[in-house]
């Protein structure tokens, strides 16, 4: 049922529902005037009769207020929110329902009936907090290939997420390889993020891309649409290439001239000097995002891994070009070197590890198998510290260790560390490098730098970390190091890792995991022991438990505040370790509250525009503080005196998507088979079911109340 304020909102819906059914006014043996008769009694002169109940009649004006203090609005003012109130702007409702930005002012929603701003009502105590412990994950859907070059069905790079089309829907952005060729002749790929069909394919050979590689986007001329960033393919196999960038159809926009390129490369998108024109750092080179024009090389080491922060203070020299133990300043400078005390260029990640609220640099060091960690200004904080924990693999070599990330695993409130070696995987306290856990239920035997990522599903402080080795995707409990999901997936394994990020758009978070079977094809047999399959797979919870979080990965070096939920990148980014629920890298969270849920709640109306047929109209509300999908089910019933179910008269669903404050009414037509009951004619209710897939923070509020419905000429 609604509340006040709630019932008052969607008043406006009964605005001068004047019912022909109801039988005119009578004469009564005096003079006085008298209103309309309405079932057994007669309403006063100014009433009008609905639903065999008496209201203010406010002709084509609104009425507003509860039954027994009704007002009626004036002009184009609507009943919302319990009082009269003036719509505000016009406004474009299809845009805030497809992306979910706003319109309107901050406090305000847009109205898809009226198109036009309105108020949003309160909505901060709304939260759904996932079940601990009920990890229940299932594939939502899958790519395997295409018809277009089929044979380019393997993925061994990071998949990335983004609205490409403009459709503000994401996709899903990757790079495929045909046999084992992942170091060449690799074809970009764009499909839709609800599995619903591909975008482009990117057939032309002269923009071929190197498959193994990273690519990264972003909308660095604010224009309204993304540009990819690749790797070219190089013209023998494993040799330097080109960097390229392709606009959202596919299309070349430049190539460097510069081999920039080295290895599986990862580019990352930044506006290092803070003028509103990103660069695209790759290994410690900048290259300007529009044209392609090398500004800067750092170092010859163009294949390292690397990713930008602010270390030295001064925002005025722009951040600092951050590889693994290197940091240059944008200008090229050099601002500190620890490569050869640990013995090669790590893969870095950046947080504010010892609470000091200065950022910190981990960088992972697969030759030597070692994790050091730095502070801003290169002293050392802790280090080094094993990847293999002193195990010495009978098979291979002991080297290893992946791309790091940084997260609160166990819930107390400090980041720590986490990386992917070769027979486990090692989360170590950011403060210390004291050992969380080692779990070494895991097979990366050729590269051992494998990528991981972090999320928080259940939104309850401690986040899991995922995984995919040559085997498995796994999904680890945080605090613990507990397997909660192991499926199978295969992948010859370079510098990739799976994504969390909401990619269908249903407000709730997937896992986006590659895979290829060029080389192992099978898994271990606890999983089937099957074939694996190519492409990726999109993961989900079975009852959509798991919270909400951002729409966009972009990047493989991602954190979050590198880059814009419009895929714009920040003139002057903010500090991910000091913005409140962040400090971490490689984790996707959601820039508000994870736990918001909705509420939706209906009032029921009656018309009569052609008795004996009775009009029933329910006018859903999400009164909550989270958007629920469309599709939300509303059931009429007619009941008895006692609110007992007599038959149930029909269902209805929503159409659009119900954000925050908005409305939307079903209705239906009902002929009544029976006599009506004296002196109220039917009882009607309607419940709302929003499935197993929207979970509400209040679900009591579901049934509305019974009202009495009546057509006069059939009772």
């Amino acid at each position: 049922m609604l509340s006040g304020s709630a019932r008052a909102s969607v008043g406006q819906l009964a605005i001068a529902l004047v019912l022909a059914a109801c039988s005119p006014s009578v004469g009564t043996t005096d003079d006085a005037p008298q209103g309309p008769a309405c079932g057994p009694i007669t309403c006063e002169v100014g009433e009008t009769c609905e639903g065999g109940e008496c209201h203010l009649d406010c002709g084509t004006d609104a009425r507003c207020g509860d039954a027994d203090a009704e007002v009626c609005c004036e002009g184009d003012e609507v009943c919302h929110l319990g009082a009269c109130t003036m719509p505000g702007s016009a406004c474009t409702p299809g845009v805030v329902a497809a992306c979910g930005v706003p319109t309107c002012e901050d406090d305000e929603y847009c109205d898809p009936t009226l198109q036009q701003c309105l108020p949003q009502a309160a909505t901060a105590s709304c939260t759904y907090q996932p079940p601990i412990g009920e990890f229940d994950p299932v594939i939502k859907w899958a790519w395997e290939g295409s018809t277009t070059l089929s044979e380019y069905n393997q993925v061994m790079m990071t998949p990335l997420v983004a609205d490409l089309d403009g459709n503000c829907l994401p996709d899903v952005v990757f790079s495929t390889f045909r046999g084992g060729a992942y170091n060449s002749d690799g074809v970009l790929r764009v499909v839709k993020g609800d599995g619903s069909g591909e975008l482009f394919n990117v057939t032309d050979p002269a923009l071929r891309v190197r498959p193994g590689a990273q690519l990264a986007l972003a909308d660095v001329d604010r224009d309204g649409t993304m540009e990819i960033f690749a790797c070219h393919t190089p013209a023998v196999s494993g040799a330097n290439s080109e960097l390229l960038a392709l606009r959202s159809d596919g299309t070349l926009r430049w190539m460097t001239t510069e081999l920039l390129c080295v290895g599986n490369a990862a580019p990352s998108v930044v506006d290092v000097d803070h003028d509103g024109v990103p660069e695209i750092l790759i290994g410690l080179a900048l290259v300007n995002s529009h044209t392609g024009a090398l500004i800067v090389d750092a170092s010859p080491t163009r294949g390292a891994y690397s990713t930008a922060a602010e270390l030295d203070g001064d925002d005025s020299n722009g951040m600092e070009l951050v590889a693994g133990g290197a940091v240059y300043h944008a200008d090229g400078s050099l601002y500190w070197d620890h490569t050869a005390t640990q013995g090669g260029v790590g893969t870095p990640a950046i947080g504010d590890l010892d609470g000091d609220g200065q950022p910190d640099i981990v960088s992972v060091v697969s030759a030597t198998h070692m994790i050091w960690a730095y502070h801003h200004d290169g002293t050392l904080l802790w280090g080094p510290i094993d990847v293999n924990q002193g195990y010495v693999p009978t098979t291979g070599t002991a080297t290893g260790g992946g791309p790091p990330t940084i997260a609160d695993f166990d819930g107390d409130g400090h980041p720590d560390v986490a990386t992917a070696g070769g027979w486990g995987y090692l989360v170590v306290r950011g403060a210390t490098g004291e050992t969380l856990w080692w779990n070494t239920d895991t097979r990366d035997y050729s590269s051992r730098v494998t990528g991981s990522s972090v999320f928080d599903f259940e939104g309850d402080g401690s986040a899991e970390a995922v995984y995919n080795d040559e085997k498995n995707l796994r999904v680890y409990r945080g605090a613990t190091g507990e397997v909660l999901l192991k499926t199978c997936s295969t992948s010859g394994t370079l510098f990739e890792n799976p994504v969390i990020v909401d990619v269908d758009g249903d407000d709730h978070a997937d896992i986006v995991v590659m895979s290829n079977n060029y080389s192992l094809n099978t898994c271990d047999d606890d999983v089937g022991g099957g074939p694996s399959t190519s492409g990726f797979k999109v993961i989900g919870d079975a009852q959509n438990r798991w919270v909400r979080t951002r729409r966009i990965w972009n990047q493989h070096a991602y954190h979050v505040t590198n880059i814009n939920d419009d895929g714009t990148v920040p003139t002057m980014e903010a500090r991910n370790w000091t913005q409140p629920g962040l400090n971490n890298f490689r984790q996707n969270v959601q820039p508000n509250d994870v736990l918001a849920a909705p509420d939706l709640a209906a009032e029921l109306v009656a018309t009569y525009p052609a008795c004996p047929s009775i009009l029933l109209t329910a006018t859903v509300i999400n009164q909550g503080a989270a958007s629920a999908p469309a599709g939300i089910s509303v059931t009429f019933l007619h009941v008895d005196a006692d609110g007992n179910t007599l038959e149930t008269i029909g269902t209805v669903q929503t159409t659009s998507p119900l954000f925050v404050g908005a409305t939307e009414s079903v209705s239906i037509d009902w002929t009544p088979t029976t006599p009506g009951v004296q002196p109220y004619g039917y009882k009607v209710k309607a419940v709302i079911d929003a499935g197993a897939g929207v979970n509400q923070c209040d679900v009591t509020n579901d049934l509305t109340d019974a009202i009495n419905v009546s057509c006069p000429m059939i009772l």
